[in-house]
C-alpha cells in the first residue's frame, strides 16, 4: 500500500493519507521527532496526471490544471503532515536532477512544494547548483555526495561545498551509505562505493566521517527493495543482491530481521556520537592533560584516509573507538 494515494475529480483533487500517519507515529516512537525526514513523492505528478488525463508536464512549471492539482496535494499534505511534536517533513524531488527533463521536473515539483509551506531536499551536485542558482534558492537542504560517489573527497571540495551553503543559505547535508547493491551496468563505475558487504564504508560514512566533514545531517539509502523471494538473490537478473536493509520475517510474522550493513550504519552512528562526546568534553576542559588528548585526537583523525576509507581497517576503527572510550572515562 502506498504511504499516501489521491482522488482526483472534475479539478478537485482530495488526499487519501492511507500508511502515513502510522509511518509518522513510528518515527516519533523511534526517536525521530526532532530532526526533519525527507517524504519522497516521485511518483506523484505522474499519478495525477493519469488521474485527470492529462498530457505530462514539461519546463519548470506546470499548466493552470495540473498546477493546480500539484498546489492542492501540498497543501493537503501539509496540513495531515505537519503537526506540533512530530518530525518535520521536508519534500524531495527527482533524484540527481542536475539536468534536463529531471531538473525541469524537480524544479516545478519543489516550487509548488515550497509554496505550500514545506522546506525542500534534493540530491545533486555543486556544478548544477552554480550553473542553475534558480534552482539553488529553491533548496533548502542539497544532499551532496560523499567521497564514496563523487564530491567531497578532499578538503577543499568540502570547503567549496560549505561556502556554498553560507551562499545560498543552506544546510549542508550529505548522502549515500545505506543498502544499495553492486550490480550492472554501473558496476564498473561505482566499484569502490559499493555498499552491500562493504561495511567499512557504511560504518565511516556514517560515523567519522559525518564529524570530519562538518555536514549537518546525511541521508541513507535505506530501503527494503526485494523481488520476487527475499531469500533468493538469483531470481533477478538485474541484481547481484537483494536491496534490503532488513528483511521481512521468514514466517511472515514478527519483527523484520536484521543485516550487516544496517548494523555498520549503527556503529558509525555511534562512533560520531563517541567522538562529539569527547570532542565536547575537550572543548570545556582548558588543562595540559586535555590539550595533549585533544592533539592524540587530531592526529589519529587525520590518519584516516578522508576518501579512500576502505583501506582504514574496522580493527582500526573500533580501536579508535575503544580509545576514546577511554578518554571520556578519565576527563569525567
Amino acid at each position: 500500500m502506498p504511504i499516501v494515494d489521491v482522488h482526483y475529480k472534475e479539478g478537485k483533487l482530495t488526499l487519501l493519507p492511507q500508511e502515513l500517519p502510522r509511518h509518522l507515529r513510528l518515527a516519533r516512537e523511534a526517536g525521530f521527532d526532532k530532526h526533519p525526514y525527507i517524504i519522497c513523492p516521485y511518483a506523484m505528478e505522474r499519478t495525477i496526471q493519469g488521474r485527470a488525463g492529462q498530457p505530462a508536464a514539461k519546463g519548470k512549471t506546470y499548466d493552470e490544471a495540473l498546477g493546480s492539482a500539484m498546489e492542492q496535494f501540498f497543501t493537503q499534505l501539509h496540513e495531515v503532515a505537519v503537526k506540533p511534536g512530530w518530525p518535520e517533513p521536508v519534500i524531495t524531488g527527482v533524484d540527481e536532477s542536475t539536468h534536463g527533463e529531471r531538473l525541469d521536473h524537480s524544479w516545478r515539483k519543489l516550487s509548488a512544494a515550497r509554496k505550500a509551506g514545506f522546506r525542500t531536499a534534493c540530491t545533486t551536485y555543486e556544478h548544477a547548483i552554480r550553473l542553475n542558482p534558480g534552482y539553488g534558492q529553491l533548496l533548502d537542504f542539497p544532499l551532496y555526495s560523499n567521497p564514496g560517489f563523487w564530491e567531497m573527497r578532499t578538503e577543499d571540495q568540502i570547503n567549496k561545498l560549505k561556502g556554498m551553503c553560507k551562499e545560498y543559505g543552506h544546510t549542508f547535508w550529505t548522502y549515500g551509505p545505506g543498502c544499495y547493491a553492486d550490480y550492472s551496468p554501473i558496476t564498473s563505475r561505482f566499484r569502490k562505493a559499493r555498499q552491500e558487504g562493504c561495511l567499512t564504508e557504511n560504518r565511516y560514512l556514517n560515523g567519522l566521517f559525518v564529524y570530519r566533514s562538518g555536514v549537518q545531517g546525511s541521508w541513507t539509502w535505506t530501503f527494503s527493495r526485494y523481488e520476487n523471494d527475499p531469500e533468493n538473490d538469483f531470481d533477478n537478473p538485474h541484481l547481484s543482491k537483494e536491496q534490503c536493509i532488513v528483511y521481512p520475517p521468514a514466517d511472515g510474522k514478527g519483527r523484520n530481521r536484521d543485516t550487516l550493513q544496517w548494523e555498520a550504519l549503527r556503529q558509525g552512528w555511534q562512533d560520531y556520537q563517541t567522538v562529539r562526546m569527547l570532542s565536547d568534553l575537550l572543548a570545556a576542559s582548558n588543562t595540559p592533560k586535555s590539550a595533549a588528548i585533544k592533539a592524540q585526537l587530531d592526529k589519529r583523525l587525520s590518519q584516516i584516509p578522508l576518501a579512500n576509507y576502505t583501506q582504514y581497517p574496522q580493527a582500526e576503527l573500533q580501536s579508535l573507538r575503544e580509545w576514546m572510550l577511554e578518554q571520556i572515562a578519565q576527563l569525567q
